[in-house]
């Protein structure tokens, strides 16, 4: 296959909700057209997909290679999971593919799941979910902020948030109607207040300041 047809395909499998190809596909796909233009950043302008979202696609490597089965199969064939995944220890993750291919454990508990596990190092991984999901202390915090205060898309607020509080403990930005709700893990929500702090300013205050 040559570049064009490559570059045709990645286009077509990315920009639809219904994908034809699997994750393992399209991150071969994305490889070998990174290793013909030089870069990601080479891709990601020629296809029109953030380095983000491509660097995603490819953590599927980073996977065991039974877990890679599993995609190429589309078993599994979100790219949040896999990218999840990735970031989770072999012996961690393999624990995890049950509840995930069953689909009782979710996405927004990987998230969740991911910066507490590395607050217990020694647990067994599937114990630390049974935890998080009975505990009472183990919270998302939800900063709500009024979309007419910002001039800002949600994937934007999402990168600026991630800049300061770090990929895992910044879990979404989700659309509430006249809102937006940012949704964030405890060690994050410390980032931000610390930061407040520093600044001299309430938190709310801080976000609307970063955000508009």
């Amino acid at each position: 296959m040559n570049q064009s047809e490559i570059i045709a395909r990645l286009i077509l499998s990315t920009k639809r909700k219904k994908r034809e190809l699997s994750i393992v596909e399209i991150a071969t796909d994305i490889a070998v057209l990174r290793d013909m233009l030089g870069g990601l950043k080479e891709v990601s302008k020629v296809i029109g997909i953030s380095t983000e979202m491509l660097n995603q696609f490819l953590s599927v490597f980073k996977l065991p290679t039974e877990i890679q089965s599993l995609v190429k199969e589309r078993k599994i064939d979100k790219v949040a999971v896999v990218f999840l995944l990735s970031r989770f220890s072999e012996r961690d993750s393999m624990q995890l593919i049950k509840g995930i291919c069953d689909r009782t454990i979710s996405s927004q508990e990987l998230k969740i799941l991911l910066p507490y596990r590395k607050q217990h190092l020694n647990e067994n991984i599937l114990d630390l979910i049974q935890t998080l999901r009975a505990s009472e202390n183990i919270k998302v915090s939800v900063i709500r902020i009024p979309k007419n205060i910002t001039r800002h898309t949600d994937k934007e607020i999402a990168d600026i948030i991630k800049d300061i509080v770090g990929i895992d403990d910044f879990i979404e930005v989700a659309q509430n109607h006249e809102f937006y709700d940012i949704k964030i893990g405890v060690n994050g929500v410390k980032k931000l207040r610390g930061l407040a702090k520093e600044r001299k300013m309430t938190l709310s205050t801080l976000i609307a300041t970063l955000i508009k």
